[in-house]
């Protein structure tokens, strides 16, 4: 089971069911105009059975302002944490991923411009976490004044997780404060093993 949190317009499922044909997909995108095409694209992909959500994902159930760029709508920074260039505003509902999850989950695919750390802190508050294998995720960091990567190690680690990190901008040292996409992979430790 492949879980896509922020598939946006189904590159990630389309590639996840190129790569593992035999898996099944749940996908959440939370743009209108962009889950529009997602379903298009699975369809056309062959691909109609991946289950697709058109939710946000969050700490709590309920609607959620979502933030856009009114000149690229669809666009993969829209998101739920506003920031200046996002001129275009819509409430979209949002959900727990928690009360979502599937039992039993190989990857957990997790995009969510933002919103990484309230859908972990909810995953590990409700136990659904336990039933995730392997995590994939892309950390915004310094996306807004909240820094919580150290956060998000910690909680990784503490629900028995190792990780490994990697940044576009690995050799280069940015300025205080500066914005990077962080890829984050977590897999469960196996018993003994140190932590990172």
């Amino acid at each position: 089971m492949i879980v896509d949190c922020g598939a946006n317009i189904g590159v990630s499922a389309l590639y996840f069911r190129r790569r593992f044909p035999r898996s099944q997909i749940v996908a959440f995108a939370p743009d209108p105009d962009a889950f529009a095409l997602l379903r298009e694209n699975l369809d056309r992909n062959g691909c109609a059975d991946v289950v697709a959500h058109a939710v946000a994902l969050g700490c709590a159930d309920g609607t959620v302002e979502f933030f856009y760029d009114d000149a690229m709508r669809g666009s993969v920074h829209a998101g739920t944490v506003g920031r200046p260039r996002l001129t275009g505003r819509s409430e979209v509902p949002v959900r727990r991923l928690s009360t979502l999850l599937p039992d039993s989950v190989d990857l957990l695919k997790l995009d969510v411009e933002g919103a990484e750390g309230d859908v972990l802190d909810d995953l590990v508050q409700t136990g659904a976490l336990d039933r995730v294998a392997a995590v994939v995720m892309e950390y915004h960091h310094h996306l807004d004044d909240q820094d919580r990567l150290g956060g998000v190690l910690s909680l990784l680690e503490r629900a028995g997780f190792g990780y490994q990190l990697a940044t576009a901008e690995n050799h280069a040292i940015l300025g205080a404060g500066s914005f990077q996409d962080v890829l984050l992979y977590a897999y469960r430790r196996r018993p003994g093993e140190p932590c990172p």
